[in-house]
């Protein structure tokens, strides 16, 4: 049998074999197909015989989908070894608590920290730096990003700072650590925001150069790709993004932990939009 803890401590081999074992795996392309024909009751059952939780009394799908990304994240937190890297594949929870904290602050109101998701930092860590306004418990790298951003008024430009802050640390901790597979999946996966929002921008009939604070630091879609059809953005850039994860899948570390969480956070992403049709449907009275 393979030792998977070496001295007590775990190692990747532990958390790969984990991962292979798991109850909570990616769902399959021919189950995602089986959802999508079914109607949404169906689709609610065939959920949970994937291994979804159930539905409970007072609840909706979307507290399942929920909860179900929420033991993913806690089953990564328990298998990786390494910790501070394990951190900043959460860098995307850990930006939204910290704008509904500053946003609650400045309406003055207290955030429910049991309605937070789970980051890789600490929610309470988190709150007391909103209300010390100073950052420096989260680093030097957050420190000098958020510096005075409760002085900023305006909520787009909070959450795209916040957005910018989180990332910018995650991508810069993990090229510190040489940690290619994370330096490579948060380069890829910035570019690929950066093109949706450049696409979002220019939807809502916006010159993204006047936006330029809603860019991650990474590289950002030329004149040519802007100008390519909604379609063809969404297309490649879902081949760039399985394209990283594919490769990172290959490898035998801290790569293949972020390729199953990424995986996982993208079918939870999938589903909600899947039940969110099915309902939209159903309310018209069309047929699945």
């Amino acid at each position: 049998m393979t030792e998977y803890n070496v001295y007590g401590k775990k190692s990747y081999a532990y958390a790969l074999g984990r991962i292979s074992g798991t109850s909570h795996r990616v769902l399959r392309a021919e189950e995602f197909a089986r959802l999508r024909e079914a109607d949404g009751e169906t689709a609610q059952k065939l959920l949970t015989d994937y291994g979804y939780p159930a539905v409970a009394d007072g609840k909706t799908v979307y507290d399942a989908i929920e909860a179900e990304k929420n033991a993913v994240s806690a089953f990564v937190r328990e298998i990786a070894p390494d910790e501070e890297l394990t951190q900043l594949l959460f860098f995307e929870e850990d930006a939204l608590n910290l704008k509904i904290l500053l946003k609650s602050e400045k309406l003055g109101k207290e955030a429910d920290l049991d309605t937070l998701c789970e980051g890789g930092f600490s929610k309470e860590l988190l709150r007391i730096c909103v209300k010390a306004e100073e950052y420096s418990m989260l680093g030097e790298t957050l420190e000098a990003a958020l510096s005075g951003i409760e002085k900023e008024e305006n909520p787009c430009r909070i959450s795209c700072l916040v957005d910018n802050a989180m990332f910018s640390y995650a991508l810069f901790t993990a090229q510190k650590k040489n940690c290619r597979p994370l330096a490579e999946l948060f380069t890829v996966y910035g570019e690929c925001k950066n093109r949706l929002t450049a696409l979002r921008l220019t939807k809502l009939g916006k010159n993204a150069e006047e936006f330029d604070f809603a860019f991650l630091p990474v590289k950002k879609p030329d004149e040519a790709e802007i100008r390519k059809s909604e379609a063809e953005i969404l297309q490649e850039t879902d081949k760039a993004l399985d394209n990283v994860l594919t490769d990172l899948g290959y490898g035998d570390g801290i790569g293949v932990i972020a390729q199953y969480y990424f995986r996982k956070k993208a079918e939870a992403g999938a589903l909600r939009l899947l039940f969110a049709e099915k309902r939209a449907e159903e309310s018209r009275g069309d047929t699945v």
